[in-house]
């Protein structure tokens, strides 16, 4: 009698347990706020954050006073707990580009390479990595006379398979710099010429900084300090959008940002049919909302008096999230992250202490109206990638 009374005590537990782990009572992984902490020996420098469907790939630079600068990459789950780590590099220094996730489940990274010891030369190299983090193979692409540049990286869907990368080849005797775009075949064979236009000669300093793919057509935000109209006439800088075809001859640029002055550091973002573009102008961080099909609809001021530096932006359920860092003295730099609508601060947020601590590329908006964003800090003499997750306040309680 007691062995049955027993039993029943064990299976009445039991049944309320499964209970208590029913879909409703479990709380989403998005409901979760979190700061993680990653990093090996040495420094490491945060650069860009992507959501996987399984997780979230860090991906920036690793360098110490006994070894040459390379990438480092963390996977983790969706709650930040880490899946592996590595870190990979070529004979010299590397410097990070961009990352992208392929449909095989891999990952390819652009970066610039060193050729010599003292960087005089550089040239692009791809990295791919399994979804394990092994690497499967490095590519270096044959250097064309000049120092070549990575800024961002994109696998080709579609009709067209292949991989874009942009960003800038220097000449190494004049300093000047082109907008390029390199398009790869699946083997990361450069495309030649005749099928693809590389080049943008658009004025002395210009630079290709991000790429997406829409259907059979390519988008690119670049920045150059000439009109796309007079190439050969020095004006102040300016982000520019355009769009390229299937053999890169590029359509309905627009420009951005004022005469004058000086609009550095853009970003672009893509919801819909709408790209937003935010730049930073005059020490005031501007939001430009221009359709696909090139035209300028909207512009925002973030209404912020702090002193930022910005890095990355992307649309929230009303209005614009932006990342970047609170430059507080030449010491003291504090992760920042606002939420912002019109004319008026939503919230925001500042993660840091009396050091340098700065924001990251890429912000991922979760199901809950949450964010997820990726920065460094710097504890003592070394800096870490730190990984924070958001509820929709902006707070880090649920």
């Amino acid at each position: 009698m007691k062995k049955n009374k027993l039993h029943i005590i064990l299976f009445v537990y039991l049944l309320s347990m499964m209970a208590c782990d029913n879909e409703n009572s479990v709380t989403p992984y998005y409901e979760q706020q979190f700061v993680h902490y990653y990093g090996i020996n040495g420094n490491q420098y945060a650069k860009e954050l992507l959501q996987l469907t399984d997780g979230f790939l860090l991906v920036g630079e690793t360098s110490s006073p006994d070894s040459l600068q390379e990438i480092y990459m963390v996977k983790t789950d969706f709650f930040g707990i880490e899946t592996w780590s590595t870190s990979f590099g070529t004979t010299f220094n590397d410097y990070y580009g961009g990352v992208t996730a392929t449909s095989a489940g891999n990952f390819v990274i652009s970066m610039t390479s060193d050729l010599d010891e003292k960087g005089l030369s550089k040239d692009l190299t791809l990295i791919e990595v399994s979804a394990a983090g092994t690497v499967q193979q490095k590519i270096q692409l044959p250097l064309l006379g000049s120092n070549e540049y990575s800024s961002d990286i994109i696998e080709i869907s579609g009709l067209s398979t292949g991989y874009l990368i942009t960003g800038s080849t220097e000449d190494s005797v004049t300093g000047e710099s082109v907008l390029s775009n390199w398009r790869l075949d699946n083997n990361f064979v450069k495309v030649p010429l005749r099928d693809w236009i590389t080049d943008y000669e658009w004025g002395t300093q210009a630079k290709g900084l991000s790429l997406f793919q829409e259907n059979n057509s390519f988008y690119c935000l670049g920045y150059s300090n000439s009109t796309i109209d007079a190439p050969t006439t020095a004006k102040d800088f300016n982000p520019y959008i355009f769009k390229l075809t299937e053999n890169g001859i590029n359509e309905t640029p627009v420009l951005l940002g004022t005469d004058n002055v000086d609009e550095t550091l853009p970003s672009l973002t893509k919801r819909d049919n709408y790209l937003a573009c935010a730049y930073l102008s005059s020490n005031t961080i501007i939001v430009d909302v221009v359709t696909l099909s090139g035209v300028k609809t909207s512009a925002y001021t973030v209404p912020s008096t702090k002193n930022i530096t910005f890095s990355d932006v992307q649309f929230a359920d009303e209005g614009f999230y932006i990342m970047g860092t609170d430059v507080l003295t030449v010491d003291d730099h504090n992760i920042y992250i606002c939420k912002f609508s019109g004319s008026e601060i939503i919230w925001e947020r500042e993660f840091g202490a009396a050091d340098i601590d700065t924001g990251a590329k890429g912000m991922y908006v979760q199901p809950d109206g949450g964010i997820v964003f990726l920065g460094t800090v710097e504890f003592g003499h070394q800096s870490k990638f730190a990984l924070i997750k958001l509820n929709k306040d902006g707070d880090l309680n649920p």
